[in-house]
């Protein structure tokens, strides 16, 4: 099964936080998709959005 393109943002994490199964550490960047990075910026775990994109292959 072919997989979609989805846009990922780069975001810094202003605490802990375990993502997929790793813990980072507050000052890590991950990248995570829109609704994900809403979803912590809206509950306090990112600071501002890095503006650069990435495109990811999911299954």
């Amino acid at each position: 099964m072919a997989g979609k393109t989805q846009q990922l943002k780069s975001v810094t994490l202003t605490k802990p936080h375990q993502h997929a199964g790793v813990k980072y550490s507050a000052g890590d960047v991950i990248s995570v998709d829109a609704a994900t990075a809403a979803w912590l910026e809206k509950n306090g775990i990112t600071g501002n959005d890095h503006t650069a994109t990435e495109e990811a292959k999911t299954e």
